[in-house]
């Protein structure tokens, strides 16, 4: 995965996510109270219809890029795009708990 700006040229590769599957969601955002841009990746398990691992990447820091596990408690399927909104990650998914959409966030 590499994150590129067009207007300056620059690009950033980022470390592999940790996983043997081969599918793999991302959302990009920014943090306005770190002051920190965050990559969340999400893989799917076997049968596809549901996240298995939530890992945060955090840009900008000082020391070397490395991903990190989050839990989520909802077993989810996205259904749109995220918008990050003053560090907190918002998309639509299906929510499986509930059987029905919701807005699933993610801080």
């Amino acid at each position: 995965m590499v994150i590129c700006n067009p207007s300056t040229g620059q690009s950033l590769t980022l470390p592999k996510v940790k996983t043997r599957r081969i599918d793999v969601t991302s959302f990009f955002g920014y943090d306005p109270i770190d002051k920190q841009f965050k990559v969340l990746s999400m893989t799917w398990s076997r049968c596809g219809r549901t996240t298995e691992q939530h890992q945060v990447l955090t840009l900008g820091g000082t020391g070397k890029l490395s991903w990190r596990m989050i839990e989520c408690s909802l077993r989810h399927y996205p259904q749109s795009d995220g918008i990050c909104i003053n560090g907190v990650l918002y998309y639509k998914a299906v929510v499986y708990e509930f059987e029905r959409y919701g807005i699933v966030f993610l801080l």
